[in-house]
């Protein structure tokens, strides 16, 4: 057995201790003795990747670095996660994520194919379906997640369903980043890379949230940030995995405009490293769907879209998410027919034939329970602030510290979102939304941030209508009296 295979295995298994006691206290970080004598290893295991390319941008983070393989390229992302997290001052950051089985290029879906017709595309059908939706559902989680009605933002739900779309996904989280670079997947050709000396290799780009916003801020860049926050009923996958949007502007159709590629790139560290195909030796031991599923959270899955009863009610309650689920395989019958016709009319043909196992969303439904109504809406809102919450703190230990960028970049977009919790945080009392609030609004270092945004009197009339009457039973339960509901 050589010494290079017991490293590597060495690192496998420094790996997976990590994965399985960094949050093992109820999703608290806490570093034990125990746990710094295993991190020590994978600081050891991290020093073995080394620094290849420097930037040629003297004012610039970004270069490539090279593992030995898989398991120390997971060893250093991991050191300079934690490092980064448990800084202080400004040395503290909150870094972004994105890993890739092979080196290509970081280019959304919709820009690896020939330009289309934005009026032909799948988002603006998705989009134009569901406006056709929308005002009649008379419901919390159509007005404060009012964005994703939007083309501009309907562009995030249909990144979440598979159809081509100018946005490249990327992570708050480093262990969803490192799954996406190791899991199962085919070798690359040569002639589908930039680099061809760095053929059968996976990569992770790791980028500063505030050298992405920085750029963004750049009109000539054509990058954006798009800090959305989706109804978790139908998007539980980007909670999952904390991710964010990356929109790329079409540099085709403006001729002699900035790569927002390049732009990308600028701001983001690659970590290359070797890696076998179809499958690297002990991943799916390490990243098993188990400890991806408690990974953050401990020994208890905490938010309600990852364990067995929130999966249970997005199947039986959550009738939107049906809804969107057939529109969208209905715009996947029109793009793969390649016709000509009006793609609304080809639409209508096709969800007229879809329409038996398209159910009614809830503002027709009569029969459905109010308090289903508003359980779903309490969850939405607790999963989606929790996720902020989470991927916005920047010290595990003591109090925590949340990044006023990254909160602030949140706020703008999610407006009405925030104002409706500030609105019925006392008398909410599920899934821990009045502790998420507080830590959001109430940290001093972002006094004075809140969103100036008001909902209108009809807005708020709503709002009222749908708060449930709920109390937490002894910290562990809920009991919910909307109704006659009792859970």
């Amino acid at each position: 057995m050589s010494e290079e295979f017991d490293e590597e295995a060495a690192a496998r298994a420094a790996v997976s201790n990590f994965l399985l006691r960094t949050f093992e206290d109820g999703g608290v970080f806490r570093q034990s003795d125990d746990w710094k004598l295993g991190f020590e290893l994978v600081e050891r295991l991290a020093s073995r990747t080394t620094l290849v390319r420097e930037s040629d941008d003297g004012e610039s983070r970004a270069g490539d670095w090279y593992s030995p393989s898989f398991w120390h390229a997971c060893c250093f992302v991991l050191v300079i996660w934690v490092h980064l997290k448990t800084a202080s001052g400004e040395d503290s950051q909150i870094l972004l994520f994105r890993g890739q089985t092979s080196c290509w290029d970081p280019v959304p879906t919709a820009l690896r194919e020939p330009v289309v017709d934005p009026e032909r595309s799948g988002v603006t059908m998705l989009s134009r379906a569901l406006r056709s939706l929308i005002h009649d559902w008379h419901d919390p989680n159509v007005f404060l997640y009012s964005q994703w009605a939007i083309t501009t933002h309907c562009a995030g739900l249909a990144q979440h369903y598979g159809l081509p779309t100018t946005l490249l996904d990327i992570t708050f989280d480093p262990v969803v980043a490192l799954y996406f670079a190791g899991r199962r997947s085919s070798s690359a050709k040569p002639e589908e890379l930039r680099q061809p000396e760095y053929l059968d290799h996976g990569v992770v780009f790791v980028p500063t949230f505030r050298d992405l916003f920085r750029a963004s801020q750049d009109p000539d860049v054509g990058l954006s940030l798009r800090c959305e926050l989706l109804p978790p009923s139908f998007c539980h996958r980007l909670y999952q995995q904390s991710g964010i949007f990356l929109e790329y502007r079409d540099s085709r159709l403006v001729p002699g405009s900035d790569s927002p590629e390049a732009s990308f790139l600028s701001c983001a560290d690659r970590i290359l490293f070797p890696r076998a195909y179809p499958e690297v030796e002990g991943f799916n031991e390490v990243f098993s769907e188990h400890t991806m599923a408690v990974w953050g959270y401990g020994k208890e899955v905490l938010s309600p879209m990852l364990d067995r009863d929130g999966a249970t009610l997005a199947r039986e309650w959550y009738a939107d998410a049906a809804v969107i689920t057939a529109l969208v395989k209905a715009v996947r019958d029109v793009l793969a027919s390649g016709t000509s016709e009006c793609p609304e009319r080809m639409l209508a043909e096709v969800l007229k034939r879809r329409q038996r196992y398209l159910p009614l969303p809830w503002a027709y439904d009569r029969a459905a329970s109010i308090g289903k109504r508003m359980l779903q809406f309490a969850q939405n809102m607790a999963t989606s602030l929790d996720l902020l919450r989470t991927i916005s703190r920047k010290k595990f230990n003591g109090t925590p510290i949340l990044d006023s960028l990254v909160v602030r970049s949140f706020g703008r977009p999610n407006a009405k979102l925030f104002v409706g919790s500030r609105s019925i945080v006392d008398k909410v009392r599920v899934y821990g939304l009045p502790e998420t609030v507080d830590e959001l609004f109430r940290d001093g270092e972002l006094e004075g941030w809140f969103p100036t945004t008001v909902l209108s009197n009809e807005e708020e009339s709503a709002l009222e209508r749908f708060i449930p009457c709920a109390e937490v039973d002894g910290g562990e339960g809920v009991q919910f009296f909307p109704d006659g509901l009792s859970g």
